[in-house]
């Protein structure tokens, strides 16, 4: 199986500090981590799932950048990516996801929160 690459842009200039009650419920295994870097809240890969890829970094700049593959049916794998936007919902986040599949054969979904104040 090829998987399904993701990508989220999450506003928290911050960091996601807050967003640690809503994991609870979020398909993709994460967790938050302060950074060393500029102590931010960030996310991490936080289980043992094989078929799951997550890297988050920390940012100087407003905007969090996520991304990775989940090795899965593309339905499953797409709530998966609505899973964690609805702990960024209710923790109160602006973000965006889309998700697309290696394969390349068109296959594009997106959610758009609060993006640019809209």
């Amino acid at each position: 199986m090829h998987g399904c690459r993701f990508h989220i842009e999450i506003l928290a200039a911050s960091g996601l500090s807050g967003i640690e009650a809503h994991l609870a419920d979020c398909a993709m295994p994460l967790q938050p981590y302060r950074s060393g870097f500029n102590g931010q809240v960030i996310l991490r890969h936080g289980g043992d799932i094989d078929e799951f890829e997550f890297d988050m970094d920390p940012s100087a700049t407003e905007v969090l950048h996520a991304s990775g593959s989940i090795f899965r049916e593309e339905p499953q794998a797409w709530r998966m990516v609505e899973s964690l936007s609805q702990a960024l919902r209710l923790a109160g986040f602006p973000h965006r996801a889309a998700m697309d599949n290696a394969t390349g054969d068109g296959l594009f979904r997106e959610i758009d929160y609060r993006w640019g104040g809209t």
